[in-house]
């Protein structure tokens, strides 16, 4: 397999990974706002954006968290832009990606592009945008051959789930860390469910980040975890020497 073909499916899978991801921890955030009013939402603000890599702006508020991590195509950790690297890699692999993956990608894409995206409610574009990079992921594990280009594509996802859920869980930890606080956090993995059937409603509330960080207990975390990773990169059986990638 080409290298330039390698590198464009491992960057689809983080960049889809990272979109529904960010959606999650900015959910995460704003819920955590509303449910406990102790909290400095300022302070809050600033501890998400130092955790997801985002320079700091002159006044932290909602509507800048929403800027830096949602709707500016010029931030690398932002929604938007993840989207449009996403189907910038897609295009470049375009023999090797499916008709159909390619249309969900595209598709995807022009409903935020140009501010779409800001025009919408934020709970009514997180839900868009989580729906939409199931139904990609889920078109491409349908129409696409599961050979090395699949196995690529699936290593740059479960990179990047392991690399959101650590933020996910620091954002948390660092904010509040009261048992609600991780319910949400839960609650954004899809993880909660799944969390009361196997450990009951009374596990103590710091002991539920060291489940998701240890532990897939639900198939959202389940490629987050080094061995996924090992084993991704073992199938794929790649000789060669990646190219340089910003991102």
């Amino acid at each position: 397999m080409l290298s330039r073909i390698a590198e464009s499916l491992f960057w689809i899978g983080r960049y889809l990974e990272r979109a529904e991801d960010t959606c999650r921890i900015v959910e995460v955030h704003l819920q955590l706002l509303l449910d406990d009013p102790s909290v400095d939402s300022e302070a809050a603000g600033a501890s998400l954006l130092a955790v997801m890599g985002v320079d700091l702006p002159d006044q932290v508020d909602n509507a800048a968290v929403m800027r830096s991590l949602c709707y500016d195509d010029a931030s690398q950790c932002s929604i938007a832009a993840a989207l449009g690297g996403a189907r910038e890699s897609a295009r470049r692999a375009r023999e090797t990606v499916s008709t159909e993956m390619w249309e969900s990608i595209n598709t995807t894409w022009n409903s935020v592009r140009g501010g779409r995206l800001r025009l919408m409610r934020p709970t009514s574009a997180f839900k868009h945008v989580r729906e939409r990079c199931a139904v990609i992921s889920g078109t491409a594990d349908s129409t696409m051959s599961h050979d090395e280009g699949w196995n690529f594509l699936v290593l740059g996802r479960s990179i990047e789930r392991a690399d959101m859920t650590a933020r996910l869980i620091a954002a948390a930890s660092s904010t509040s860390g009261t048992q609600s606080a991780w319910n949400n956090v839960l609650r954004g993995c899809g993880a909660h469910h799944a969390f009361v059937r196997t450990y009951g409603r009374g596990h103590h509330g710091s002991g539920r980040g060291r489940v998701l960080a240890a532990r897939p207990v639900v198939p959202a975390l389940a490629g987050a975890y080094p061995g996924d990773c090992r084993a991704c990169f073992g199938r794929a059986r790649y000789r060669g020497t990646p190219s340089r990638h910003r991102g």
